[in-house]
């Protein structure tokens, strides 16, 4: 396997479920190089409040920085907690840049409007080194 080129491993890649694409990327560096785009192509920041969702940022960027795998993250999912099961079912309900970002409580009983640019930091840095970013959900109980 050492011996193919990378572009050749990555396309091979291509082919593996993901449960066989992390055992693929245990075998040595050079698999682990080609199956890392893949691996990380889509992220899910799941959160039930502004905490939580800070430290899972915090989290994905340890996660991301260790394996210098910013380039390879494509879509950005940050999902309540109690839809993540459901996320790839999610319809596109549009876009509306104009409403405010909302923490949406996980109990559908009250909504926070999260105001203070303090709370919004640490996912605006995380967006900021996301350079092939193409796609971006952002889902809740609304």
């Amino acid at each position: 396997m050492n011996r193919l080129p990378t572009e050749v491993l990555q396309h091979i890649s291509g082919f593996f479920s993901r449960r066989d694409l992390f055992q693929l990327c245990l075998i040595d560096k050079s698999c682990w190089a080609a199956s890392r785009p893949r691996i990380f192509r889509t992220v899910c920041v799941n959160f039930s409040s502004s905490e939580t969702l800070e430290a899972a940022v915090e989290r994905w960027t340890t996660v991301l920085s260790s394996s210098d795998s910013f380039t390879s993250v494509e879509h950005l999912q940050v999902v309540a907690k109690d839809l993540y099961p459901s996320v790839h079912r999610l319809e596109d309900c549009g876009n509306y840049p104009l409403d405010p970002w909302k923490f949406c409580a996980i109990d559908g009983r009250s909504n926070t409007v999260i105001e203070h640019d303090a709370h919004w930091q640490k996912p605006e840095e995380l967006l900021e080194r996301f350079r092939g970013l193409r796609d971006l959900t952002w889902s809740c109980c609304e």
